[in-house]
């Protein structure tokens, strides 16, 4: 845990809380299995590979053929 001041400390004791939080309007509404679904598809192109499976195996193969410098003493 870290230490704060006592000055520090009781000044964000005596502060208001913010009334806002955004994260928690997502919440309030909740999201319908299509909203859900087509959110999914989106995150699933957005991380799937873009080139063919070949060049990338490819390019892992050039990788592991180069040289290693040697750590000095």
């Amino acid at each position: 845990m870290s230490r704060v001041s006592r000055k520090k400390f009781w000044e964000a004791l005596k502060k208001e809380p913010e009334k806002e939080h955004s994260i928690f309007d997502n919440f309030n509404k909740p999201i319908t299995s299509k909203e859900w679904l087509r959110g999914y598809k989106k995150w699933v192109e957005d991380h799937t590979l873009s080139s063919s499976l070949d060049q990338y195996e490819a390019i892992e193969k050039i990788s592991k053929f180069r040289k290693k410098r040697r750590k000095k003493c």
